[in-house]
């Protein structure tokens, strides 16, 4: 399994995509703070599956990557 990192916004939910490195993530949910939640002029589809961010202080949470399951086995 492999680690990785989500940023999380004010009210718990994710709207972005996670990462492999640790730094970009923290980065990023400072700019995320700082500015707005949607740094890209076009949200992601995981963005829009969510209501909007009620936009404030974002966090950076570990995460674990998991394998699909081979076929047959899910």
């Amino acid at each position: 399994m492999t680690s990785g990192w989500e940023i999380v916004c004010p009210d718990g939910r994710v709207r972005s995509y996670p990462y492999h490195n640790f730094g970009d993530a923290e980065f990023d949910a400072q700019l995320r703070t700082e500015e707005r939640c949607q740094l890209w002029p076009e949200p992601s589809p995981i963005a829009l599956s969510q209501p909007p961010c009620p936009e404030g202080e974002h966090t950076v949470r570990p995460i674990v990557f998991t394998p699909p399951a081979p076929p047959g086995e899910a």
